[in-house]
């Protein structure tokens, strides 16, 4: 099955330029798929950090492959049960250590790499299971008789699933933003100085305030770059984060020729080069009839390939 930008599934490709099929819990996109590109430049990434941070006396990296699971990933995942309390005491037992304390800063900055390339899956997921269930939700058939030859809607709870999907897709995409920001920021400023266990240098770096951190010279193609594709990102991110949701009901539109369903859409609100569009209490106008489903990939897609140019920079 196909999964279409225009809601209705097929079973043969009528789309040359966009599709996605469901394969084994998995989603295949038809172009413009980064993923790939991205992690071989987060694998590089994970080389470098240890090439400056692992000693050339340890580049087997035998020594790595030995250290117990709980100081890799302890306070960092959930397979590992060990409280704050009981890893801070043995951090501050071994706090003279210096090469211990890399060691620590070195796992800290390779787990910012790893959550960057997670995000970038959980994008592409989300984004897949979106498609898959706006494809397949479908018009209550209540009148049986009526010819539809017309625009209708449905809200409520038919729906939920479906904007819950979109709130995740977008607030997963602005971290990423911030995943970025950080990992940028702190392999342009890894640490030397390992007398104490230190913080990583882009714990207080976040993509609203990168100006402050990054020099602007350098930001063309990249995530730091004027774009109305990211503010269109970060403004609706806003609006779920402030008000829940995009809309304040939303909606499922379904238009018929002749009784024949021709299209599904979701509206996004009108934006004036990426922001919101408002006037004093009232901000959700549709004049511009943006729809979210037709505009969704090329966001994520801009997204991807603004993150791959970011890590090449680096």
């Amino acid at each position: 099955m196909y999964y279409n930008l225009n809601g209705i599934p097929t079973n043969k490709v009528i789309d040359d330029d966009f599709w996605i099929k469901s394969k084994n819990s998995h989603y295949v996109f038809k172009k413009s798929d980064l993923i790939t590109d991205i992690e071989s430049l987060c694998i590089q990434l994970h080389n470098y950090i240890a090439d400056k941070l692992i000693s050339s006396s340890q580049k087997n990296y035998s020594m790595l492959s030995s250290v117990p699971l709980w100081i890799v990933k302890g306070g960092m995942c959930s397979e590992v049960k060990i409280s704050k309390e009981d890893y801070e005491k043995f951090v501050n037992r071994k706090k003279n250590d210096q090469n211990f304390n890399k060691l620590l800063y070195f796992y800290d900055f390779t787990n910012l790499v790893s959550s960057l390339q997670n995000a970038v899956t959980l994008v592409k997921q989300l984004t897949g299971e979106f498609y898959k269930e706006f494809n397949e939700i479908d018009f209550p058939n209540i009148k049986k008789n009526i010819c539809r030859s017309d625009i209708e809607y449905i809200s409520g709870s038919p729906v939920i699933n479906l904007f819950s999907l979109l709130n995740n897709i977008f607030i997963s995409m602005y971290g990423l933003l911030d995943y970025t920001t950080k990992v940028f920021y702190e392999v342009r400023n890894i640490e030397n100085n390992f007398i104490n266990y230190p913080n990583l240098k882009s714990s207080s770096v976040y993509f609203k305030n990168w100006e402050k951190h990054i020099n602007s010279l350098e930001t063309k193609g990249t995530i730091f770059e004027s774009s109305e594709i990211i503010q269109i990102i970060t403004s609706i991110r806003n609006e779920i984060v402030n008000n829940i949701s995009f809309s304040t009901a939303p909606k499922v539109f379904f238009s018929y020729e002749n009784n024949q369903l021709i299209e599904k859409y979701i509206l996004l609100p009108d934006f004036n080069n990426g922001t919101v569009k408002f006037y004093k209490n009232r901000k959700y106008f549709y004049h511009q009839n943006n729809k979210l489903n037709e505009i969704l990939p090329g966001l994520v897609v801009e997204l991807w390939q603004r993150i791959k140019n970011t890590l090449e920079k680096m």
